[in-house]
């Protein structure tokens, strides 16, 4: 899958969500924060992140906001990517880099 709806400056990210949910193992409310309990192959509508962070009208942060400490998706994926940034993920470490996740 592809997250585009926030794109402005860099390319698109490319989400590899097998790697992530089959092969790491993490919990579907790992990143759908706001679906707790979310599981794998339910009927349950999957909301996109863009959804409430693209013009939030609550203190929800803004994926407008470019910044690794406000970006909704930095703060989240970057976030998680530090913590295993040492850990072998699959055989590689999870990128910390701009460019490692942001190709185009």
């Amino acid at each position: 899958m592809t997250i585009k709806e926030c794109q402005a400056n860099k390319p698109p990210v490319v989400f590899p969500h097998k790697a992530h949910a089959i092969d790491r193992k993490l919990a579907c409310d790992t990143c759908q924060h706001t679906q707790k309990g979310l599981k794998a192959g339910s009927d349950t509508l999957v909301h996109k992140c863009a959804s409430c962070h693209l013009d939030p009208t609550d203190k929800a942060p803004s994926c407008k906001e470019k910044g690794t400490s406000k970006n909704p998706y930095h703060i989240r994926c970057l976030g998680c990517h530090k913590e295993n940034a040492d850990k072998e993920n699959g055989g590689g470490k999870a990128p910390t880099k701009c460019a490692a996740c942001h190709k185009g």
